[in-house]
């Protein structure tokens, strides 16, 4: 195992303390490494995948979560048996999730530009591909200075020193430490002191690497860089990185996981999973470290934001061709306030398409990551949309060109798994595969985390998943009357949609009506997610005597409709605050063949051709 770099935003800032993964990663060396051989990925990728001997173990059910699934398990199984006796044609998807609006009005009152900050501080020195050079600016105002070179040395989780300084160095001075304070001196006796960072060559490293398996064009030979945002949710995210996700889902390709389902409260319940595929409770007792320091927006004259891009930067630019691992994560611009992560959105989106159009990524898999939804402040989790928000990070990748051309199946069930239920227990198993890759084909529905490269079986459940019921966005469904009233109001607004789309066609397409209403159900948040207020860290005890208000139930219709007999299958959405039912077009499928039905409007609209009955076809 070659670790040679524990990634830090800054240092002479401690950034938001993983205190049980920082415990974790001294024992087990598996958190924020930055720079892997071909051989070296996270021992605990390897050491910490145990098989299970039985369904329960596999599962994850430890006493203290059990209580919370044996239920919903005994449900699971009656649905199950029932599916295998009638052993349907078409397979069921179990997990619905709701269908949340990046515009909700609700949430989008707390998105608010916030000031810039302006970093007037002058900088003599300047950190470029791991030297340290004389800025432009300082030469033409001072002529002439001189400026000597403090290293920084961490010695412990709390405490960083200044060793002793190298005197008088020149213009271009190659960096021996990644961190380091520079003071200058001009003749004019004006002081300059600042701190700065960049990433050094390291000798050592470089020998380390020519000892291992040079860099290959495969699945085997790639390499993983993580950017993780504290709190960052996938509907956030597209309010507030929207020149980052254009970048990067159209430029880059990206794919998104659209139901990225976590598994506990906080961060380390999202990042341990990842990269142990354990749960806290399931590991070895660890003590808490470092309080976190107070956030400030300027680091000397830069934003701290855009030093802590600028290493990630400079690891691809001193190693470009080395296989690496990265973790980089940061807390403080959206973990109290989402509306932070606005001021990073340019710098986010300069990163990506600089490594992008410059061939760094050639051999990476960049992943875009939030660890959970905002938390803060309290208003955002006491509606519905943001106790579902705050389950559903945003969580996105995007592979070279030639990993689909080599994989192409590893990527097509990926592209499917972005419907499916997702976890992190899933992103565990899926690094898993860049050590010994264990091919396509679908997963185990009764493996807690199933490789992103296998397709994900349509009927997994939160049960399966290992996902306790406060924590799962699935939605709870139930056959409900075709008779109930809520019902009748739904297929309503079904056929208002339909004629709705045939409408500027009158003289062609029929008017249709309902001529029968075959199946109905409705589908709404769990219960315990609505109830949920908090966890604790030490009973690992739920609270669930919140009290956030439903806002949303969905209705799913199978209906005939006359004349012509179309059937449809639609799902119907009911925003229960405002009292508003609403279709999508594409959550209406037409399930019987249309034959001649639409001849009349083919040459005209074809969109239109599964809701349009031809006037023409009807018998006088």
């Amino acid at each position: 195992m070659a670790i040679t770099h524990v990634l830090k935003p800054s240092f002479h800032k401690s950034f938001k303390a993983f205190s049980v993964i920082l415990c974790f990663a001294l024992l087990a060396t598996f958190l924020s490494i930055s720079f892997l051989t071909s051989s070296s990925l996270p021992r605990s990728l390897i050491s910490l995948s145990t098989k299970s001997v039985n369904k329960t173990e596999n599962l994850g059910l430890t006493e203290r979560n059990a209580t919370f699934l044996e239920a919903d398990f005994k449900k699971s199984n009656q649905t199950e048996n029932a599916t295998a006796e009638s052993k349907p044609a078409k397979r069921v998807q179990m997990c619905v999730h709701p269908k949340l609006s990046e515009n909700d009005p609700v949430m989008m009152k707390f998105v608010k530009m916030p000031m810039m900050p302006t970093c007037t501080k002058e900088e003599w020195l300047v950190v470029h591909n791991g030297t340290v050079q004389f800025s432009s600016e300082a030469l033409k105002k001072y002529k002439s200075f001189t400026c000597n070179y403090y290293p920084l040395k961490r010695e412990s989780e709390k405490n960083s020193v200044f060793l002793e300084p190298i005197k008088n160095i020149s213009s271009g001075f190659k960096m021996v430490t990644d961190f380091f304070k520079g003071e200058c001196l001009s003749r004019e006796g004006v002081n300059n002191t600042a701190l700065y960072s960049g990433v050094h060559y390291s000798e050592d490293r470089a020998r380390r690497y020519e000892k291992a398996d040079p860099l290959k064009q495969g699945f085997e030979g790639l390499s993983i860089a993580i950017l993780g945002f504290d709190s960052m949710s996938r509907m956030s995210w597209y309010r507030r990185l929207k020149k980052t996700r254009k970048y990067f889902y159209n430029d880059m390709e990206g794919i998104e996981l659209k139901g990225h389902n976590i598994v506990g409260d906080g961060t380390t319940a999202v990042v341990l999973p990842m990269l142990t595929g354990k749960l806290e409770w399931e590991l070895p007792e660890c003590r808490k470290g470092s309080k976190r320091r107070p956030q400030t927006n300027c680091d000397e004259g830069h934003t701290s934001s855009r030093l802590w891009l600028s290493y990630f930067k400079d690891i691809f630019l001193m190693y470009p061709k080395q296989r690496k691992f990265l973790f980089h994560f940061i807390t403080d611009f959206s973990h109290d306030d989402n509306n932070g992560i606005l001021k990073m959105d340019d710098d986010i989106e300069k990163l990506i398409k600089f490594l992008h159009q410059n061939n760094y990524l050639n051999n990476t898999l960049l992943i875009l990551m939030g660890d959970h939804g905002a938390r803060y402040p309290n208003a955002v989790r006491s509606s519905w949309q943001g106790q579902m928000e705050e389950r559903l990070p945003y969580f996105g990748l995007s592979f070279p060109p030639w990993f689909e051309a080599k994989y192409p199946q590893a990527i097509k069930n990926l592209r499917i798994n972005t419907e499916r239920l997702t976890t992190p227990f899933d992103i565990y198993e899926t690094f898993k595969d860049f050590l010994y890759f264990k091919g396509t084909g679908e997963g185990d529905l009764f493996h807690r985390g199933i490789s992103l490269f296998k397709e994900i079986p349509p009927e997994r459940t939160c049960q399966h998943a290992g996902i306790a019921a406060h924590w799962c966005t699935c939605l709870d469904w139930k056959n409900v009357s075709v008779n109930d009233p809520g019902v009748q109001r739904a297929v309503r607004t079904v056929v208002d949609t339909l004629n709705k789309y045939t409408a500027a066609y009158r003289k062609d397409c029929a008017l249709l009506s309902v001529l029968s209403v075959d199946m109905a159900s409705t589908m709404q948040p769990k219960q315990e997610v609505l109830n949920f207020k908090s966890e604790s860290y030490e009973t690992w005890k739920v609270d669930l005597s919140g009290k956030v208000t439903n806002g949303l139930r969905l209705y799913q219709l199978m209906l005939t409709t006359q004349p012509g007999g179309g059937k449809f299958e639609v799902t119907i959405s009911h925003n229960l605050i405002e009292d508003v039912m609403s279709v999508s077009e594409k959550e209406i499928s037409r399930i019987n063949k249309y034959g001649n039905d639409p001849a009349c409007i083919l040459q005209k609209n074809k969109q239109i051709r599964a809701y349009c009955y031809c006037k023409s076809n009807i018998k006088r």
